[in-house]
């Protein structure tokens, strides 16, 4: 059981990370087009 929670806590580590990744180039997309608007 602890090999399963072995293997399952870096696959949620890595799948945290890409969100967090996908979120900020999200943020940064949405930043520049709404600034871009703005002007």
């Amino acid at each position: 059981m602890w090999v399963f929670a072995a293997f399952m806590f870096p696959l949620t580590a890595v799948l945290f990370l890409l969100m967090a990744l996908i979120i900020k180039i999200r943020s940064r997309h949405g930043w520049t087009r709404t600034s871009s608007g703005h002007l």
